[in-house]
């Protein structure tokens, strides 16, 4: 199996996003949210539809997430973002987004 690698995407004052890649798969982890207002929620929406058209692009199935499921605000943002639950790995509730037939 090919390691990964893992580049952050960005980091704010709100939130951050870093980047996991094989030639297999994409994942996002979001380190850290110190604040969530209507506005951060929207930048999130508009960053992931364009960051799905690139995954898309260079040929992704899907972005993948996972996240603890006892943190009821991470699984419940995850939900509001578009990301459908896709089962549990290594004690993680494992989401996807965007993922093509």
């Amino acid at each position: 199996m090919t390691a990964s690698k893992s580049l952050t995407l960005f980091e704010m004052n709100t939130y951050g996003i870093r980047l996991e890649y094989t030639k297999d798969y994409a994942i996002v982890h979001m380190p850290y949210t110190n604040k969530m207002t209507k506005e951060v929620f929207l930048d999130m929406v508009y960053r992931l539809e364009d960051w799905w058209e690139f995954l898309k692009t260079v040929g992704y199935k899907a972005i993948w997430c996972a996240v603890d499921p006892t943190d009821l605000k991470i699984n419940k943002l995850v939900n509001k973002l578009g990301f459908t639950e896709a089962g549990m790995s290594d004690g993680l509730k494992v989401y996807k987004f965007g993922e093509l037939e």
